[in-house]
């Protein structure tokens, strides 16, 4: 009977996600494949090619995270944390800091507008070469290179458009508001700083917390975190170049359908990891899943959410 309601859940959602993602571009290979297990039991073998562990099993390899947390979120937004170790400790976030640099510009810009890449981007410790000075794009569009291939020019061009020092005292300002007291930005990239200053830094939990923010309020940005493959497109309708995620769990069997995720890697940071997806528990709308410090941050993300389903 629990398996009934869980399709009822995700036939909802699904109808829910179709509504208000059709505004938005959309690949017709946008979405990892949804798992469809009979039981919990099988999602668990097949994300791990082997019989279903019980949870002494499934954390009988360490993870190797400095921090980690993952919990579930039912439909009014309640959470219930499943496993966690450090994750109050404030801990470098590298690339995981665009997730804010999406939210200050869809809150602040008008997304239909054009941008043009600034010099600043190409000059940028981190430039990724592929979005050129003086290239035009819709606002809107830049936030694809953003959250699919994490790219820091288009995290620069859409900080330099109101001035960069202001665009990140912003994000600090919506940090503030949503609650997460654990969370400083330096700037908008998550690159890690040369002048020995503090990199952009939070915490697993509010990590966690601004994911539920991006999954109830903010269904676009949630989309695109989705995507495996986008293609992007300048302001002129011409083709760029076709985007592909730096998640590779998005292409890869895990417990459960992925809703989106974002990674984030630098020296300083090591590798992190954010996943929400959908909860095969009733009554619960997703699992937020957060790994920070990792050496290697999908494998232990594939631990986390093995051992979180067993539990």
């Amino acid at each position: 009977m629990k398996y009934y309601f869980l399709f009822l859940f995700l036939l909802v959602f699904g109808t829910f996600s179709a509504i208000h993602f059709s505004s938005i571009r959309q690949p017709a290979d946008a979405y990892a494949p949804a798992l469809s297990p009979a039981t919990v039991d099988e999602a668990i073998e097949q994300a791990t090619g082997t019989a279903s562990p019980n949870a002494a099993t499934a954390s009988s390899t360490p993870i190797s995270a400095k921090s980690f947390i993952s919990e579930t979120v039912d439909v009014m937004g309640n959470v219930r944390v499943i496993t966690k170790k450090n994750s109050s400790a404030r801990l470098p976030i590298a690339s995981i800091t665009k997730l804010m640099t999406a939210i200050v510009a869809v809150n602040n810009y008008n997304l239909a507008e054009k941008i043009t890449v600034p010099q600043e981007a190409a000059n940028t410790k981190g430039s990724s070469r592929r979005l050129l000075p003086g290239q035009t794009f819709f606002i809107g569009d830049l936030l694809y290179p953003l959250l699919i291939e994490s790219d820091n020019d288009a995290g620069i061009a859409l900080a330099s458009k109101m001035e960069t020092g202001r665009f990140v005292e912003l994000m600090n300002q919506e940090a503030l508001k949503l609650g997460l007291a654990s969370t400083h930005y330096v700037n908008p990239t998550g690159l890690d700083p040369d002048d020995g200053l503090e990199p952009n830094y939070s915490t697993a939990e509010d990590i966690a917390k601004l994911a539920v923010v991006i999954a109830r309020n903010y269904p676009n940005i949630l989309n695109i975190m989705s995507l495996k493959k986008f293609n992007l497109e300048t302001a002129a309708g011409t083709f760029h170049h076709t985007l592909e995620t730096t998640d590779k769990l998005l292409r890869e069997p895990v417990p459960f359908r992925i809703l989106g995720g974002k990674t984030g890697e630098t020296p300083m940071a090591k590798k992190n990891l954010l996943l929400i997806t959908a909860s095969p528990r009733e009554n619960s709308f997703a699992v937020v899943s957060v790994v920070l410090g990792s050496d290697d941050n999908f494998g232990d993300m594939k631990k986390l959410l093995t051992s979180s389903v067993s539990k």
